[in-house]
């Protein structure tokens, strides 16, 4: 009898340890979900704040390399001596590195003094057909340097369009949209075009992304849950949404959202 009794006390014991086991994994389990899906919110905004952040900063100097462009209109012409003066004296009170007055066969000439030849890069052929534009990462002819240019045309008195106004940044300008602090510093930003090509690379210590110059090659390599794949991403001109997948490589598995700057 005693020892039916002790038996019954020990299985109420191994039970009780069990339920409290179970429970436990139950709870832990349902707590990871959570933080999991905190984590994808909290994702969510700093990459929405951060691309909002961008999409202001560029907008407004569009805004501002129009208005330089009007200024620079009521010359009626391009050739006029005054005009390089007045844009280094501009450049020096603005964000840019350089503003520059462009020929209809472009020629450039810089706020700082320089004569280049743009007549190859898109951002000139467009606006001098008049359509102001914020290039994809170029190649400065003055110093290699990696650039993103702000171009608008510039019109005469009559609506003729007689050359190309344009504003120039180096890449880390965008460098203060993307330090940011988050997921106690474990969380960073990249930014990249829809070719996959680097436009900025995070400073932070433990990125991912340390030598390769277009995402697309870590996304080849990478395996993603959820059914994603890298080839999904080669679309990324056309996503309108986010997307939340975990992506898994040789070194660490990481939670990936990428938003669209529009």
């Amino acid at each position: 009898m005693i020892r039916a009794k002790s038996l019954k006390n020990v299985l109420s014991i191994v039970l009780i340890f069990l339920f409290t086991i179970i429970s436990f994994s139950d709870f832990a389990f349902k707590t990871n979900v959570q933080e999991e899906e905190n984590s994808k919110i909290n994702l969510r905004e700093i990459s929405l704040q951060s691309s909002n952040a961008i999409k202001i900063k560029l907008d407004s100097s569009l805004s501002f390399i129009k208005s330089v462009a009007n200024m620079v209109s009521y010359f009626n012409t391009i050739d006029n001596s005054k005009i390089v003066p007045l844009l280094a004296n501009i450049s020096k009170e603005s964000d840019f590195q350089r503003i520059s007055i462009v020929s209809p066969d472009g020629i450039s000439h810089t706020s700082d003094g320089k004569i280049i030849n743009v007549s190859k890069y898109q951002y000139f052929k467009k606006a001098i057909k008049g359509e102001s534009n914020i290039s994809e990462v170029v190649k400065s002819p003055i110093d290699g340097k990696d650039t993103f240019v702000i171009a608008t045309p510039v019109f005469n008195k009559n609506n003729k369009i007689i050359g190309v106004l344009y504003g120039s940044y180096y890449n880390d300008k965008l460098a203060e949209f993307i330090d940011i602090t988050s997921f106690n510093s474990e969380g960073y930003i990249d930014i990249f075009e829809s070719s996959g090509q680097f436009v900025l690379k995070s400073s932070h210590t433990n990125k991912l992304i340390k030598s390769s110059s277009n995402i697309y090659d870590i996304f080849k390599k990478a395996s993603f849950d959820d059914g994603y794949s890298y080839k999904k991403y080669m679309k990324i001109q056309k996503i309108t949404r986010v997307a939340l997948p975990h992506m898994n490589t040789k070194e660490k598995i990481v939670m990936l959202l990428i938003h669209p700057l529009v």
